[in-house]
């Protein structure tokens, strides 16, 4: 996987932009202490402080004592407010020209990008780049071009909108809404996660995250050997680098075997759109 420089630095423009909102609101609310000095003197190993304005016609300094002062407290943190404030608009700045100048080294985002005698099909660059060939990796879903489970098939008894036969109600949910989006889908596809084999209920590529995502529903929770399948299971993805939401989903049945369509929508929004 490609690490995604371009997003991240969006997403700290987005997030230094939202701390220097908050900083601003606090500053504003300390706008009384403009132009006030400290100074502070230390006798007998303890601090004391007095202040001062900037101003020819200002009060002469005045004693506070010690730091718990709210006048000292407050002059500390105006000016620790002016500084970062600073820092934050000179760091929004920067990073929002480096924005404007970045360009991307995905090769599936050059490729779109590149005329039709240039669309490549090359896995040998995707191997260099630490990516995977998003068409390539659609087009075999799409195909069925990979090597599916043939585990059990009498438990394939409900058939999703794709002419899928999946094992349960909630995994036909789970299918409609994912190629509702036209997201393509691997139905449990054979693997092998910490040694263990496993078919995971669905891999789908997110293009908006660059990796593969492993989504896997439980749907007999109140039964105790399946408790221990499932536990199971979550280690073997763990010692293959698959972790909850980060690149592995997991859902649940609730008690009346029923699942929330809301909730794999937003799921679905989060990790793919």
């Amino acid at each position: 996987m490609i690490y995604d420089f371009e997003e991240t630095l969006h997403a700290e423009i987005h997030k230094e932009a939202e701390l220097l909102s908050r900083y601003d609101h606090k500053f504003r609310t300390l706008d009384s202490f403009t132009g006030w000095n400290l100074r502070a003197r230390t006798h007998n190993g303890q601090t004391y402080y007095s202040a001062k304005r900037n101003s020819n016609d200002g009060p002469a300094e005045r004693y506070l004592g010690k730091q718990s002062h709210s006048t000292v407290q407050a002059i500390q943190q105006r000016y620790y407010l002016e500084h970062v404030i600073a820092n934050l608009e000179n760091n929004i700045a920067a990073m929002d020209k480096l924005a404007a100048r970045y360009r991307t080294i995905d090769p599936n985002r050059l490729r779109e990008h590149f005329p039709k005698a240039y669309q490549f099909n090359a896995p040998e660059l995707f191997r260099l780049a630490g990516s995977i060939d998003e068409q390539a990796w659609a087009k075999a879903a799409l195909q069925g071009d990979y090597c599916a489970s043939e585990s059990h098939p009498e438990h394939l008894t409900q058939i999703a909108a794709d002419g899928h036969y999946v094992r349960s109600k909630s995994e036909v949910i789970i299918t409609n809404i994912l190629l509702s989006y036209d997201l393509p889908i691997r139905h449990e596809e054979e693997g092998v996660f910490g040694g263990m084999p496993i078919a995971p209920d669905f891999t789908i590529y997110s293009t908006k995250l660059q990796r593969e995502i492993i989504w896997e529903h439980f749907g007999l929770m109140n039964d105790s050997g399946y408790i221990r399948k499932y536990y199971n299971k979550m280690a073997a993805f763990a010692a293959a680098g698959f972790y909850p939401y980060i690149n592995l989903i997991t859902t649940f049945d609730d008690k009346d075997g029923n699942i929330d369509s809301r909730l794999i929508e937003e799921l679905v929004q989060r990790f793919f759109l």
